[in-house]
């Protein structure tokens, strides 16, 4: 996200983490683990602390399912 305000990418990573939990959420578990991979590599220096919570969840939400997706995804 370089070149993106600080705020704006702060605000794009949190759609994308929220997409990346509705995405678990359904099922879709190697989308939602790609998701997640792809804000993480994006935003590479994520300090907003409401924001690294949410990625916390989603570790964990993704942690209990049963998936080399969420195994290997680079999330956990």
């Amino acid at each position: 996200m370089n070149g993106i305000g600080g705020g704006l990418a702060r605000n794009s990573a949190s759609y994308r983490v929220r997409l990346a939990g509705a995405l678990l959420d359904a099922g879709e578990v190697d989308e939602a683990c790609a998701e997640m991979s792809a804000v993480l590599g994006a935003c590479g220096g994520i300090s907003s602390p409401p924001l690294l919570g949410k990625i916390r969840e989603f570790q964990r939400a993704a942690a209990g399912v049963d998936s080399t997706a969420a195994r290997d995804g680079g999330i956990n």
